[in-house]
């Protein structure tokens, strides 16, 4: 890695005229972890990929995690090395000042943050001087500015309690690296504890809990089966059906009490009276014929 630094030094000399350089270092934090970036590039027509071959196989010896970088786009090319870190492998209860134009010197990391009672603070210098880019004096480097951009962000767990960062967004603090300077960086942010993130927890769990059965109450209110009169018509209407006995089942037998027994009632002969039977006027007439004869 100190070789690829060194040959960015050397191309400081022609850069006015070929192209330019960039180096953004970038510090991810969560809770208890710092994920570390580096990007450094340059114009395509300054190096190529079997070039910078070399540098990505050393950072990997070194402990790195490293591959090629490409910016198609502003026609940029280099390495990007990447390595996570424990927060308590790299903080310290002294006051300590960080420099960052040696980050890529070696994978171990020393103790770059101070922790004192739950807090992060951060003092970190990067020297842009003639002291650290090969010799250059200041107003040479200076007017450089506008070829090499070189930044540090940082990515916080929560809003930084301090800091003199050039740009934020969100949790996010952006320092633009002014050359033939030296750049103080200093940033403090709060450790969370893990208590907080199960509290967290259990709450999302009751409240999606709670969702959960109102949308259930409310299919149900909702899926209510609506009455069909004309069904409710013709069920009413229909010769109830006699359900089914099982004859493995004992059912019991309801026992009806005996009807009374009527004696039946005896025919009555009603007497007629005899009709006197009354002669016919023709039978009479018939034998008083006879007689005259």
């Amino acid at each position: 890695m100190r070789r690829f630094f060194k040959t960015i030094s050397i191309l400081l000399m022609v850069i006015l005229l070929t192209g330019c350089v960039e180096q953004k270092i970038h510090m991810d934090i969560t809770n208890d972890e710092m994920q570390l970036k580096v990007i450094t590039a340059m114009d395509s027509s300054l190096t190529s990929e079997d070039d910078l071959q070399e540098s990505i196989d050393e950072a990997k010896a070194q402990g790195y995690d490293a591959k090629l970088y490409k910016n198609t786009e502003d026609n940029m090319i280099g390495i990007e090395v990447s390595k996570s870190y424990k927060l308590k492998d790299i903080r310290t209860s002294d006051d300590v000042e960080f420099h960052l134009e040696t980050i890529m010197e070696t994978a171990d990391l020393p103790k770059v943050f101070k922790y004192e009672d739950g807090v992060y603070t951060a003092n970190f210098v990067y020297d842009a001087t003639e002291t650290s880019m090969g010799g250059y004096s200041s107003d040479e480097l200076a007017s450089y500015s506008s070829y090499l951009k070189f930044t540090y962000s940082v990515t916080l767990p929560s809003k930084a309690k301090s800091h003199n960062a050039d740009e934020v967004d969100g949790h996010t603090y952006t320092w633009n690296i002014k050359f033939g300077e030296v750049n103080e960086i200093n940033y403090s942010f709060g450790a969370s504890s893990p208590l907080v993130y199960i509290v967290i927890g259990v709450c999302a769990a009751i409240v999606i809990a709670i969702i959960v059965v109102l949308i259930l109450k409310k299919k149900k209110n909702g899926n209510t089966p609506i009455v069909d009169n004309s069904v409710v018509n013709t069920t009413m209407n229909a010769v109830p059906v006699q359900p089914m006995i099982n004859p493995t089942v004992e059912t019991p037998v309801e026992v009806v009490p005996p009807m009374p027994v009527v004696a039946p009632v005896e025919s009555v002969t009603v007497p007629t009276e005899t009709q006197p039977v009354v002669e016919s006027p023709v039978e009479e007439q018939t034998d008083h014929n006879q007689n005259v004869q």
